[in-house]
């Protein structure tokens, strides 16, 4: 329970960082906007991500595990599509360029192997 706690915790801060680092990143609606969307992220990578792993392993076979950074661009664009798509909250995040959402892409890949790999120490 804890970790699910850390990796929200976690995903919410990369959301807020790579706003203030990103130039061309717009994430609108405040801090409502980053925790939403990283419970969002927490939830798809809970959910959805197993079975796209489970579906796509004969492709990271192929590609040496590069393919995991697609599965993560994928979940990253429907969790945007998502919060875009939410009427109550106001939240629009607007990538300008595609060289930004891949960053946002592989940093979110590192710091979720990161979590994985120290939950599985402790």
């Amino acid at each position: 329970m804890m970790f699910i706690l850390f990796h929200l915790l976690g995903n919410t801060l990369i959301f807020y960082l790579l706003d203030l680092v990103l130039p061309n990143l717009t994430i609108q609606g405040g801090w409502l906007a980053y925790v939403l969307a990283g419970v969002l992220l927490g939830l798809m990578n809970i959910s959805v991500k197993p079975l796209l792993k489970i579906l796509s392993f004969p492709i990271k076979i192929m590609t040496v595990g590069l393919f995991s950074i697609v599965i993560n661009l994928c979940l990253l664009s429907l969790v945007i599509i998502l919060l875009n798509a939410l009427p109550f909250a106001h939240i629009h995040i607007v990538f300008s360029n595609v060289s930004e959402y891949l960053v946002t892409a592989l940093v979110f890949s590192l710091i979720n192997g990161i979590i994985h790999s120290l939950e599985k120490v402790a």
